[in-house]
């Protein structure tokens, strides 16, 4: 009974959903070598895809930053994902630009 009752208890409990409005978005965000420029497409109230538009950052330090945030942000539906070591700027640069992306969607 009250494994039952924890789990109703833990049923009812629920995690802010951050639901946007549909359409395509653009933002910036300062990089470690300048502004980094972000489309974001919002589909049914969430994130279906961040693409990066300019970076002023080198190729090989954007990266990984570029290969793993947009997927994890997708997946989180949200800009606020953690950083690529080894790049952090970049990598707040990208939130950064999506976080203002995201502030039209609202």
């Amino acid at each position: 009974m009250k494994k039952l009752l924890l789990l109703l208890a833990l049923s009812s409990l629920s995690l802010p959903v951050f639901a946007y409005k549909d359409g395509t978005y653009v933002g910036s965000g300062q990089g470690k070598g300048g502004k980094t420029k972000v489309q974001v497409v919002v589909t049914e109230g969430k994130i279906s895809s961040v693409k990066i538009l300019r970076h002023a950052d080198t190729e090989a330090i954007m990266a990984g930053p570029a290969m793993e945030l947009p997927p994890e942000m997708i997946k989180k539906n949200t800009w606020d994902v953690n950083d690529i070591g080894g790049a952090t700027e970049s990598s707040r640069g990208i939130k950064e630009a999506v976080k203002n992306a995201l502030s039209k969607a609202e």
